[in-house]
């Protein structure tokens, strides 16, 4: 049950550095 929580905290990191570096990310 832990997985969703790592998931969700990987997921918020990625959207972090696409929107820190957001290059051709339509």
């Amino acid at each position: 049950m832990r997985c969703t929580v790592f998931w969700v905290y990987f997921k918020s990191k990625i959207r972090v550095l696409i929107q820190d570096f957001p290059t051709s990310v339509d």
